[in-house]
């Protein structure tokens, strides 16, 4: 009988392991009340890092002063940390609640709940198998309280069924089905009942959100899988666009730069006896300067001598070969003249011929150019094609955003079983209205 009497004095009041209040018991301590009152209120509404941390200490340290063997004092202030996702000083104040009050079943179940949301299955069920020990021997009759035996028993269930579903890890996975035996053997029929009832259901419901995940992750898949498939066709169409594009630009620059090899070989040709009658016409040119120099270098020399000369005959003989040679370099220079017009109308002729083919060396570059500037963005396009098409083939993600969030949901210990803080905070609360032994 001790373990339902136990129990009973744990559930006493909402299952916050206070007993229920005594008539002719004095008010309720008003500094606790009010240490109390204004942790809850001012925890629920503070920032893990503003500057109302201290002042909740502060309201913690006058309820425990208030009441030093109170546990919901350090049980209120684990709320408040839990609140503020504040986990392992949540559980260091729920061991503060706990060492108080060891039958505080509120205190254990939360205990138990962060120590799974923690990842720290050993411990959670070292405390499961402490919390067990307090339901009623199987030949108990029924007795008050009976309904908190079997909610604690659903949140054991709840609670197993998450660590053998979503929690599921590959350590210790043979102590968890000996600790789940060994609750099952200490847990009464109906507690039995409640327990396999709320496994059954967090199961069910795993199953359903596995399914559904699943099935999501597979039509996205496929979604994906359509897309890319799209994208392929339309990366193909405008990659196909623009090699044709290309091969049209490049049909057009060998057509030009066979054009302009024609018409640089066409002017050549017009050239090259140009340059032949020029190099002879110089030549010509050349031996005539050179004759006519010497014509006139002679004549210059008889003359002189004829200046000079007391021989009258000899004198009319040297002007009259000064004379001779006189007409002979007139004629040389007359064909030196002819000589330059002719190497100058060569000269315009050639400058023409190479005119002209400058100007269609400068046209088909400029065209040429032109179309290495239409290249340009085709070329572009085709290496950014390559890069599309490359990520198009890597693996498609196994997960979506989509998949990825209902993959959160799917994992997480709130989910199946969630912790009732806003009710143990309104029955904290409600229990200050009493007062305590």
């Amino acid at each position: 009988m001790w373990r339902r009497n136990v129990l009973v004095a744990w559930c006493g009041l909402a299952g916050l392991g206070l007993s229920a209040p005594a008539a002719g018991l004095a008010a309720p301590d008003e500094a606790f009340k009010t240490a109390m009152t204004a942790l809850l209120d001012q925890g629920w509404q503070a920032s893990p890092k503003d500057q109302t941390q201290d002042e909740l200490a502060g309201y913690y340290a006058r309820a425990a002063q208030a009441r030093p063997g109170d546990a919901r004092a350090p049980y209120a202030y684990a709320l408040v940390q839990f609140r503020q996702h504040k986990y392992e000083a949540a559980l260091k104040f729920l061991d503060e609640a706990l060492a108080l009050d060891k039958a505080n079943g509120a205190a254990r179940r939360a205990k138990i709940w962060l120590l799974v949301l923690t990842k720290k299955k050993s411990a959670a069920l070292v405390e499961i198998d402490t919390l067990s020990k307090f339901f009623p021997q199987q030949d108990a009759p029924p007795a008050a309280g009976n309904d908190e035996f079997v909610q604690t028993a659903a949140f054991l269930g709840r609670i197993y069924a998450y660590l053998e579903g979503p929690g599921l890890t590959t350590a210790n996975n043979t102590s968890l089905l000996e600790h789940k035996t060994k609750l099952w053997e200490r847990m009464p029929l109906p507690e039995r009942s409640a327990f396999e009832k709320s496994f059954n259901r967090v199961a069910s419901r795993f199953g359903e959100l596995t399914h559904t995940k699943d099935q999501t992750q597979a039509d996205e898949k496929a979604e994906q899988e359509r897309q890319r498939a799209t994208a392929r066709a339309d990366l193909l169409a405008e990659k196909s666009e623009a090699e044709k594009d290309l091969d049209g630009l490049d049909a057009k620059a060998e057509k030009m730069r066979a054009d302009l090899a024609q018409q640089t070989s066409d002017l050549d040709a017009q050239i090259a006896p140009l340059n032949t009658q020029l190099s002879q016409l110089a030549s010509k040119a050349a031996a005539l300067e050179g004759e006519l120099a010497v014509l006139q270098n002679n004549v210059a020399g008889l003359l002189n001598q004829a200046a000079f000369s007391k021989d009258p005959g000899e004198g009319s003989a040297l002007r009259a070969e000064a004379l001779r040679q006189d007409v002979l370099a007139a004629r040389d220079d007359a064909d030196l003249r002819a000589v330059q017009l002719q190497a100058a109308d060569l000269t315009a002729r050639r400058l023409l011929l190479v005119s002209r083919r400058q100007t269609a060396q400068n046209r088909a570059q400029s065209a040429l150019d032109n179309l290495d500037n239409q290249e340009a963005p085709l070329r572009a396009t085709l290496k950014r094609v390559a890069i599309e098409e490359q990520k198009l083939n890597k693996p498609i993600r196994a997960s979506t955003t989509r998949v990825t969030a209902m993959s959160n949901v799917l994992e997480a210990l709130s989910t199946y079983a969630a912790l009732p803080v806003e009710e143990e905070k309104q029955r904290l609360l409600d229990s200050l209205e009493f007062a305590m032994p």
